[in-house]
């Protein structure tokens, strides 16, 4: 996980506030990064952060959103077409196509808080907030549609050949960089 405030990376087990910033991360569903942006857009909103800080906390969400992005083109890339059967792919995949709608919903709520920055209009305020409770949703949509698709796949899968349950959440984390954990 990523502090947005100052953009270091925090332990998976990661304290209530940043160990570089001390910006309070929350606890548990708090540290997502939809709470972290609202937290941190209420903090400008509030003029307990300049409007440079907020810019660059923006940038550091943009970046987790590169490194999302990044997670489900590598899906293409680990499951080519034609690699398993459509049928099994197609419910591999499907995870992944809703992970892009949520970072899809992120970045436009970067654009309306962006836009907030330059322009304090309350509906680019509330849009943003909105766009970000629905990317929020989206991929926690995501995360569980892909656990899922896992245990499907697992499934058909002959006897002894399957991964393990952990394994699967591994791959899974890994894959997904945890974003209904921590979006």
């Amino acid at each position: 996980m990523k502090c947005l405030c100052c953009g270091a990376i925090q332990p998976a087990e990661a304290l209530p506030s940043c160990s570089v910033c001390g910006f309070y991360l929350g606890e548990g569903i708090e540290q997502a990064y939809k709470n972290q942006l609202l937290r941190l857009a209420e903090y400008f909103t509030e003029g307990e952060l300049d409007q440079e800080h907020f810019v660059k906390a923006l940038g550091n969400m943009s970046i987790v959103l590169d490194e999302m992005h990044r997670a489900a083109i590598s899906w293409d890339e680990y499951i080519p077409a034609g690699s398993i059967p459509d049928d099994v792919r197609n419910v591999v995949m499907k995870p992944v196509g809703v992970m892009r709608e949520g970072i899809d919903a992120f970045e436009e709520a970067l654009k309306y808080y962006n836009l907030y920055a330059v322009d304090p209009d309350k509906e680019h305020f509330v849009k943003a907030n909105e766009a970000a409770r629905k990317a929020h949703n989206i991929l926690v949509n995501s995360s569980e549609l892909a656990a899922f698709a896992f245990r499907e796949v697992k499934a058909q899968m002959p006897p002894g050949t399957a991964p393990s349950d952990e394994e699967l959440r591994q791959m899974l984390a890994a894959s997904l960089n945890n974003p209904a954990e921590n979006s």
